[in-house]
Protein backbone atom coordinates (compact mmCIF):
# COMPACT_ATOMS: atom_id res chain seq x y z
CA UNK A 1 0.00 0.00 0.00
CA UNK A 2 1.34 3.47 -0.77
CA UNK A 3 1.12 6.74 1.16
CA UNK A 4 -2.36 7.75 -0.04
CA UNK A 5 -5.34 5.83 1.51
CA UNK A 6 -7.39 2.94 0.22
CA UNK A 7 -10.63 4.86 -0.46
CA UNK A 8 -11.30 6.18 -3.86
CA UNK A 9 -13.00 7.07 -7.02
CA UNK A 10 -13.06 3.94 -9.10
CA UNK A 11 -12.86 2.97 -12.75
CA UNK A 12 -13.97 -0.46 -13.84
CA UNK A 13 -12.21 -1.60 -16.97
CA UNK A 14 -12.15 -4.85 -18.87
CA UNK A 15 -9.66 -7.61 -18.28
CA UNK A 16 -9.73 -8.73 -21.85
CA UNK A 17 -6.62 -6.72 -22.54
CA UNK A 18 -3.28 -8.38 -23.19
CA UNK A 19 -5.04 -11.29 -24.91
CA UNK A 20 -4.67 -11.85 -28.63
CA UNK A 21 -3.29 -9.13 -30.89
CA UNK A 22 -2.50 -5.51 -30.12
CA UNK A 23 -0.58 -5.98 -26.87
CA UNK A 24 1.32 -2.69 -27.24
CA UNK A 25 -1.85 -0.78 -28.12
CA UNK A 26 -3.69 -2.27 -25.14
CA UNK A 27 -0.81 -1.30 -22.87
CA UNK A 28 -1.01 2.26 -24.20
CA UNK A 29 -4.76 2.23 -23.54
CA UNK A 30 -4.17 1.25 -19.91
CA UNK A 31 -1.58 4.00 -19.43
CA UNK A 32 -3.97 6.52 -20.93
CA UNK A 33 -6.76 5.39 -18.61
CA UNK A 34 -4.45 5.84 -15.61
CA UNK A 35 -3.54 9.36 -16.75
CA UNK A 36 -7.21 10.27 -17.22
CA UNK A 37 -8.12 9.05 -13.75
CA UNK A 38 -5.12 10.72 -12.15
CA UNK A 39 -6.15 14.06 -13.71
CA UNK A 40 -9.88 13.29 -13.34
CA UNK A 41 -10.39 14.12 -17.00
CA UNK A 42 -12.71 11.31 -18.06
CA UNK A 43 -15.42 12.75 -20.32
CA UNK A 44 -18.04 11.28 -22.65
CA UNK A 45 -15.64 10.67 -25.52
CA UNK A 46 -15.19 7.00 -26.53
CA UNK A 47 -12.54 5.15 -24.54
CA UNK A 48 -11.37 1.61 -25.22
CA UNK A 49 -9.03 -0.91 -23.70
CA UNK A 50 -8.00 -3.10 -26.57
CA UNK A 51 -11.18 -4.48 -28.13
CA UNK A 52 -13.42 -3.47 -25.23
CA UNK A 53 -15.46 -0.27 -25.19
CA UNK A 54 -15.78 1.45 -21.80
CA UNK A 55 -18.64 3.48 -20.40
CA UNK A 56 -18.18 6.57 -18.27
CA UNK A 57 -19.49 6.41 -14.73
CA UNK A 58 -19.31 8.28 -11.47
CA UNK A 59 -18.03 7.07 -8.11
CA UNK A 60 -17.85 9.22 -4.97
CA UNK A 61 -18.12 12.34 -7.11
CA UNK A 62 -15.25 11.41 -9.41
CA UNK A 63 -15.36 10.13 -13.02
CA UNK A 64 -15.00 6.43 -13.74
CA UNK A 65 -15.01 4.00 -16.63
CA UNK A 66 -16.87 0.69 -16.75
CA UNK A 67 -16.11 -2.18 -19.14
CA UNK A 68 -17.29 -5.76 -19.24
CA UNK A 69 -14.93 -8.49 -18.07
CA UNK A 70 -14.40 -12.03 -19.31
CA UNK A 71 -15.13 -15.30 -17.46
CA UNK A 72 -12.84 -16.54 -14.68
CA UNK A 73 -12.34 -20.11 -13.45
CA UNK A 74 -14.73 -21.15 -10.67
CA UNK A 75 -12.10 -22.70 -8.37
CA UNK A 76 -10.39 -20.20 -6.05
CA UNK A 77 -6.91 -21.58 -6.77
CA UNK A 78 -7.31 -21.29 -10.54
CA UNK A 79 -8.96 -17.88 -10.12
CA UNK A 80 -6.01 -16.65 -8.03
CA UNK A 81 -3.51 -17.83 -10.64
CA UNK A 82 -5.43 -16.05 -13.40
CA UNK A 83 -5.54 -12.80 -11.42
CA UNK A 84 -1.80 -13.03 -10.70
CA UNK A 85 -1.12 -13.64 -14.39
CA UNK A 86 -3.11 -10.57 -15.40
CA UNK A 87 -1.38 -8.48 -12.73
CA UNK A 88 2.02 -9.64 -13.98
CA UNK A 89 1.09 -8.54 -17.49
CA UNK A 90 -0.02 -5.18 -16.14
CA UNK A 91 3.21 -4.74 -14.21
CA UNK A 92 5.21 -5.59 -17.34
CA UNK A 93 3.27 -2.90 -19.17
CA UNK A 94 3.58 -0.19 -16.52
CA UNK A 95 7.18 -0.74 -15.40
CA UNK A 96 9.26 -1.65 -12.36
CA UNK A 97 7.90 1.19 -10.18
CA UNK A 98 4.58 -0.64 -9.94
CA UNK A 99 4.50 -3.35 -7.26
CA UNK A 100 1.97 -6.16 -6.80
CA UNK A 101 -0.09 -6.83 -3.65
CA UNK A 102 -1.59 -10.35 -3.57
CA UNK A 103 -2.78 -10.31 0.06
CA UNK A 104 -6.46 -10.33 -0.91
CA UNK A 105 -6.53 -13.31 -3.28
CA UNK A 106 -8.72 -14.90 -4.57
CA UNK A 107 -10.72 -11.64 -4.61
CA UNK A 108 -8.24 -9.25 -6.23
CA UNK A 109 -4.63 -8.31 -6.91
CA UNK A 110 -3.58 -4.65 -6.76
CA UNK A 111 -0.74 -2.81 -8.50
CA UNK A 112 0.53 0.20 -6.53
CA UNK A 113 2.92 3.00 -7.41
CA UNK A 114 4.91 4.59 -4.57
CA UNK A 115 4.50 8.11 -5.95
CA UNK A 116 1.00 7.95 -7.43
CA UNK A 117 -2.49 7.89 -5.87
CA UNK A 118 -3.71 5.64 -8.71
CA UNK A 119 -4.09 1.88 -8.19
CA UNK A 120 -4.74 -0.81 -10.82
CA UNK A 121 -6.74 -3.72 -9.41
CA UNK A 122 -7.48 -7.06 -11.06
CA UNK A 123 -10.67 -8.33 -9.52
CA UNK A 124 -13.11 -11.23 -9.72
CA UNK A 125 -16.52 -9.71 -10.34
CA UNK A 126 -19.86 -10.76 -8.87
CA UNK A 127 -20.40 -13.30 -11.66
CA UNK A 128 -16.84 -14.67 -11.66
CA UNK A 129 -15.75 -12.29 -14.39
CA UNK A 130 -12.35 -10.71 -14.63
CA UNK A 131 -12.32 -6.94 -14.24
CA UNK A 132 -9.52 -4.44 -14.09
CA UNK A 133 -10.25 -1.70 -11.59
CA UNK A 134 -8.32 1.56 -11.82
CA UNK A 135 -8.99 3.97 -9.00
CA UNK A 136 -7.58 7.10 -7.41
CA UNK A 137 -7.03 6.98 -3.67
CA UNK A 138 -8.05 9.70 -1.31
CA UNK A 139 -5.34 11.69 0.56
CA UNK A 140 -4.22 9.83 3.68
CA UNK A 141 -4.81 12.86 5.89
CA UNK A 142 -8.49 12.90 4.97
CA UNK A 143 -8.84 9.16 5.60
CA UNK A 144 -7.06 9.37 8.97
CA UNK A 145 -9.27 12.24 10.11
CA UNK A 146 -12.43 10.26 9.30
CA UNK A 147 -11.04 7.17 11.06
CA UNK A 148 -10.36 9.21 14.19
CA UNK A 149 -13.91 10.55 14.12
CA UNK A 150 -15.33 7.03 13.72
CA UNK A 151 -13.15 5.63 16.54
CA UNK A 152 -14.26 8.43 18.88
CA UNK A 153 -17.86 7.20 18.57
CA UNK A 154 -16.97 3.78 20.04
CA UNK A 155 -17.55 3.90 23.79
CA UNK A 156 -16.00 0.47 24.50
CA UNK A 157 -15.02 -2.40 22.18
CA UNK A 158 -17.17 -5.52 22.68
CA UNK A 159 -15.99 -8.39 24.85
CA UNK A 160 -17.49 -11.76 23.84
CA UNK A 161 -18.78 -14.06 26.56
CA UNK A 162 -18.39 -17.85 26.62
CA UNK A 163 -19.44 -19.50 23.35
CA UNK A 164 -17.58 -22.85 23.45
CA UNK A 165 -20.70 -25.04 23.52
CA UNK A 166 -22.24 -23.10 20.63
CA UNK A 167 -19.02 -23.34 18.59
CA UNK A 168 -18.92 -27.12 19.08
CA UNK A 169 -22.58 -27.37 18.01
CA UNK A 170 -21.83 -25.51 14.78
CA UNK A 171 -18.82 -27.76 14.10
CA UNK A 172 -20.99 -30.82 14.70
CA UNK A 173 -23.52 -29.49 12.18
CA UNK A 174 -20.88 -29.55 9.42
CA UNK A 175 -21.49 -33.31 9.26
CA UNK A 176 -24.78 -32.54 7.48
CA UNK A 177 -23.75 -29.29 5.79
CA UNK A 178 -25.32 -27.16 8.57
CA UNK A 179 -28.79 -28.67 8.03
CA UNK A 180 -29.41 -29.00 11.78
CA UNK A 181 -28.80 -25.29 12.44
CA UNK A 182 -30.18 -23.83 9.20
CA UNK A 183 -32.66 -21.06 9.99
CA UNK A 184 -34.93 -18.89 7.88
CA UNK A 185 -33.92 -17.84 4.40
CA UNK A 186 -32.57 -14.30 4.28
CA UNK A 187 -33.71 -11.79 1.67
CA UNK A 188 -30.13 -11.54 0.35
CA UNK A 189 -29.93 -15.28 -0.24
CA UNK A 190 -28.31 -16.81 2.87
CA UNK A 191 -29.89 -18.33 5.97
CA UNK A 192 -30.07 -17.34 9.58
CA UNK A 193 -28.39 -19.68 12.06
CA UNK A 194 -30.32 -21.35 14.87
CA UNK A 195 -27.08 -21.17 16.86
CA UNK A 196 -25.98 -17.68 17.91
CA UNK A 197 -22.82 -16.71 19.80
CA UNK A 198 -23.53 -14.51 22.81
CA UNK A 199 -22.09 -11.03 22.27
CA UNK A 200 -21.66 -11.60 18.52
CA UNK A 201 -23.85 -10.50 15.62
CA UNK A 202 -24.79 -11.65 12.14
CA UNK A 203 -24.39 -15.40 12.77
CA UNK A 204 -25.54 -16.77 9.40
CA UNK A 205 -25.11 -19.58 6.91
CA UNK A 206 -24.00 -18.25 3.54
CA UNK A 207 -23.04 -19.65 0.16
CA UNK A 208 -20.02 -19.21 -2.06
CA UNK A 209 -20.64 -18.82 -5.78
CA UNK A 210 -19.88 -22.52 -6.11
CA UNK A 211 -22.90 -23.30 -3.90
CA UNK A 212 -20.79 -24.49 -0.96
CA UNK A 213 -22.15 -23.32 2.39
CA UNK A 214 -20.17 -21.71 5.21
CA UNK A 215 -20.93 -20.38 8.69
CA UNK A 216 -20.01 -16.82 9.60
CA UNK A 217 -20.36 -14.70 12.72
CA UNK A 218 -19.06 -11.19 13.44
CA UNK A 219 -18.10 -9.08 16.42
CA UNK A 220 -17.22 -5.39 16.56
CA UNK A 221 -16.72 -2.55 16.06
CA UNK A 222 -13.15 -1.94 17.21
CA UNK A 223 -11.66 1.54 16.88
CA UNK A 224 -8.49 0.49 15.05
CA UNK A 225 -6.49 -2.41 13.68
CA UNK A 226 -4.40 -2.81 16.83
CA UNK A 227 -7.43 -3.27 19.10
CA UNK A 228 -9.03 -5.77 16.71
CA UNK A 229 -5.77 -7.72 16.43
CA UNK A 230 -5.51 -7.89 20.23
CA UNK A 231 -9.10 -9.13 20.48
CA UNK A 232 -8.56 -11.65 17.68
CA UNK A 233 -5.51 -13.05 19.47
CA UNK A 234 -7.55 -13.56 22.65
CA UNK A 235 -10.36 -15.19 20.65
CA UNK A 236 -7.85 -17.52 18.99
CA UNK A 237 -6.58 -18.65 22.39
CA UNK A 238 -10.18 -19.21 23.53
CA UNK A 239 -11.03 -21.26 20.42
CA UNK A 240 -7.89 -23.38 20.89
CA UNK A 241 -8.71 -24.00 24.56
CA UNK A 242 -12.33 -24.81 23.73
CA UNK A 243 -11.61 -27.34 20.97
CA UNK A 244 -8.54 -28.97 22.50
CA UNK A 245 -5.63 -30.72 20.83
CA UNK A 246 -7.79 -32.23 18.09
CA UNK A 247 -7.81 -28.82 16.42
CA UNK A 248 -4.49 -27.12 15.76
CA UNK A 249 -3.49 -23.71 14.46
CA UNK A 250 -2.04 -23.92 10.95
CA UNK A 251 -1.64 -20.21 10.30
CA UNK A 252 -1.49 -17.07 12.37
CA UNK A 253 -0.54 -13.56 11.29
CA UNK A 254 -1.65 -9.96 11.67
CA UNK A 255 -4.83 -10.56 9.65
CA UNK A 256 -6.12 -14.04 10.51
CA UNK A 257 -5.73 -17.33 12.36
CA UNK A 258 -6.74 -20.68 10.84
CA UNK A 259 -7.49 -23.91 12.71
CA UNK A 260 -7.75 -27.39 11.20
CA UNK A 261 -8.39 -30.93 12.40
CA UNK A 262 -7.29 -34.27 10.96
CA UNK A 263 -10.80 -35.54 11.68
CA UNK A 264 -12.57 -32.81 9.67
CA UNK A 265 -12.57 -31.38 6.15
CA UNK A 266 -13.55 -27.97 7.56
CA UNK A 267 -11.46 -25.05 8.78
CA UNK A 268 -12.14 -22.38 11.39
CA UNK A 269 -10.90 -18.92 10.49
CA UNK A 270 -10.67 -15.76 12.59
CA UNK A 271 -10.17 -12.64 10.48
CA UNK A 272 -9.71 -8.96 11.30
CA UNK A 273 -11.40 -6.78 8.70
CA UNK A 274 -11.73 -3.06 8.19
CA UNK A 275 -15.19 -1.71 7.51
CA UNK A 276 -14.49 0.76 4.71
CA UNK A 277 -17.89 2.38 5.20
CA UNK A 278 -17.73 2.93 8.95
CA UNK A 279 -13.90 3.19 9.04
CA UNK A 280 -13.76 0.82 12.02
CA UNK A 281 -12.62 -2.80 12.46
CA UNK A 282 -14.47 -6.06 13.10
CA UNK A 283 -13.62 -9.72 13.59
CA UNK A 284 -15.19 -12.53 11.59
CA UNK A 285 -15.30 -16.18 12.64
CA UNK A 286 -15.92 -18.39 9.61
CA UNK A 287 -16.24 -22.17 9.30
CA UNK A 288 -15.85 -23.41 5.75
CA UNK A 289 -14.86 -26.56 3.89
CA UNK A 290 -11.12 -26.79 3.26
Amino acid sequence: MNRYGLFSAVIFVSCGWFTGLGVAAECDDLKRAIQLIDKEQVDNSPIRLGNTACKRGDYHGRPSLACEGRPLPKADSAKSEQLKTEAAKGAACLGAEWSSNTAFLPHFVALNHSKSPVVVMYSSGLLDTLETVVYKQRPIQEVQREKQQAAAKIVAPPTPTQFCAELKEVIQSTNNDFATILGRKRSWGGWGSKVQFSGWSECDIREFKSGAKYFTCGIGPYPNEASSAQARKALGEYVQQCLGKEWYRVKSNAEKAIFESEASQWTIQLRSREDSTELTWAIKLEIERD
